[in-house]
């Protein structure tokens, strides 16, 4: 059994800071890890931990399920290929070692609010944001598209 005794009557409860979602709009972020998971129905899925870098908010958590395992995994699948072109890279193949090269990779992304009344309001990446130069391909280093060719803003979704 575990014993400890913290005394917490010098916290003010007026200065604890209240949870509710950052304001919506353009953050830099960067995922600090990922994991492969299965949900309670067998589901295979990878989870990833963002973490806001500016220009407010610094130090925010946001989290993103992506249901690689679905039925109807496309969705899951093209949002990893836009996280990767967000920081730069073309995924060609989705593995570890792929999603490795993701992590502690600035990009930029427009973050919404999602309603809960059971669970509460979170924020979730609605668009990944497009840099301007074009997207390294992973593996051997080389442009996918010339320098000058347009990319969109955001992403279509």
């Amino acid at each position: 059994m575990n014993n400890f005794e913290i005394d917490m009557s010098n916290i003010n409860k007026d200065n604890i800071l209240k949870y509710e979602p950052i304001p919506a709009g353009v953050y830099e972020l960067g995922a600090e890890e990922w994991e492969l998971k299965y949900s309670k129905n067998n589901v295979k899925y990878i989870s990833v931990k963002y973490r806001i870098l500016g220009p407010t908010h610094e130090n925010w958590v946001i989290w993103e399920n992506f249901a690689i395992g679905a039925k109807n995994s496309d969705f899951a699948i093209i949002r990893l290929k836009m996280w990767g072109l967000a920081t730069g890279r073309d995924i060609q193949t989705l593995t570890p070692k792929s999603l490795d090269q993701l992590i502690h990779e600035p990009f930029k992304a427009r973050v919404g609010i999602e309603k809960s009344r059971e669970y509460g309001d979170k924020n979730k990446i609605r668009n990944f944001t497009m840099p301007a130069k074009s997207p390294v391909l992973e593996g051997n280093g080389t442009d996918l598209m010339s320098d000058d060719s347009d990319y969109d803003d955001t992403a279509p979704f």
